[in-house]
């Protein structure tokens, strides 16, 4: 059985937008796919949906040839038609994004891409065990980080990066591998321009060499699959180096 892909994901969700769920009201219907209660919610998670499609389009690039070549115009076409959608039109919002999607192949594209990453390995599924441990690790360093005596500026933004990451985690059904990945980026990024910019403790270097090495082994949990060394992420070998400082 293939892997549900994180471009089966994005596929998903432009289907659901295509079908009309919310009567053509953009913000009940982005609702109505990712069971947010507050509307004004609505345009992060189309944000959230953007940046996929904005990943996937690297992920092709990488692959390069022809896969780059056709994806290229079929991610153009689904930004273009994600950012048409008319959050003032509460009846017809949908109206150009229709339009858009259903006047090309982009639809088509996508789907074959999705088989494409699946039949070749290039994207692991993770079980939900996996995730499961990994929100509990997330937990534990926040609570050693709260319990702890480091800068407040410091403690309040190592926090933030990792409650960032437990949400990737735990929407990981709607937005996939792909998400996590950036999101680990992002942290072992955000720990690296800390340790530079602010004045480091003892206490402050370990739980930064701390949040490193879990970095580093959630890189590993959530690793493409096996035919996919060319899209590992750069912090794959950037992480081991700052750990072993």
């Amino acid at each position: 059985m293939s892997n549900y892909t994180s471009a089966d994901r994005l596929y998903e969700i432009l289907d659901k937008l295509l079908a009309g769920g919310g009567g053509g009201n953009p913000r009940l219907a982005l609702r109505s796919i990712f069971n947010f209660g507050d509307l004004t919610l609505a345009y992060k998670y189309l944000m959230k949906t953007i940046e996929l499609s904005s990943t996937l389009k690297k992920m092709s690039e990488m692959l390069g040839g022809r896969i780059a070549e056709t994806m290229e115009t079929h991610f153009e076409k689904i930004q273009e038609a994600l950012l048409s959608i008319d959050f003032n039109n509460s009846n017809q919002g949908f109206a150009m994004f229709s339009d858009i999607l259903s006047n090309g192949n982009a639809m088509a594209g996508l789907k074959m891409f999705a088989s494409y990453i699946a039949d070749n390995n290039i994207e692991k599924d993770i079980q939900q065990e996996e995730l499961e441990a990994i929100l509990q690790e997330i937990d534990n360093l926040i609570q050693t980080i709260e319990n702890s005596a480091i800068d407040a500026r410091l403690r309040t933004s190592l926090i933030a990066n990792l409650k960032s990451m437990e949400k990737s985690i735990q929407e990981y059904g709607f937005f996939g591998i792909l998400a996590i990945s950036d999101t680990i980026q992002k942290t072992t990024g955000q720990v690296v321009l800390e340790s530079l910019q602010t004045e480091q403790t003892e206490e402050s270097k370990s739980i930064s060499r701390l949040i490193l090495e879990k970095m580093r082994d959630f890189n590993t949990i959530i690793s493409f699959g096996a035919n996919s060394q060319a899209l590992l992420p750069a912090i794959a070998t950037v992480i081991p180096m700052l750990v072993n400082k």
